[in-house]
């Protein structure tokens, strides 16, 4: 077996250490935009702590109220963040009245 210079490994090494932090941005979500963005954060941030985080899109705007009445006495939002919570994570719009 051929002998490796010390110097080949070292730069072998920081290579591949490099590589690393730009591959885990690549795989980093996007930071949210548009009218929801700030209850995004807080959703991204801290559900998904004790359960699955549930994604916007996968729950019926029923199913989301019904689990989300008893969070309510544990996570401090204030009525209109949770208003706007069910709005973002709601697969379908309000109705219109």
């Amino acid at each position: 077996m051929r002998h490796v210079p010390a110097r080949l490994w070292a730069a072998i090494a920081v290579a591949a250490l490099s590589a690393i932090p730009a591959g885990l941005a690549c795989n980093a979500p996007p930071e949210p935009t548009g009218p929801h963005a700030a209850i995004a954060r807080v959703h991204r941030a801290h559900c998904g702590a004790c359960h699955t985080r549930v994604d916007p899109g996968q729950r019926t705007r029923a199913k989301l109220e019904a689990a989300l009445a008893h969070h309510h006495n544990r996570v401090r939002l204030t009525d209109a963040e949770w208003k706007e919570m069910v709005d973002y994570l709601a697969a379908e719009p309000l109705a219109a009245p």
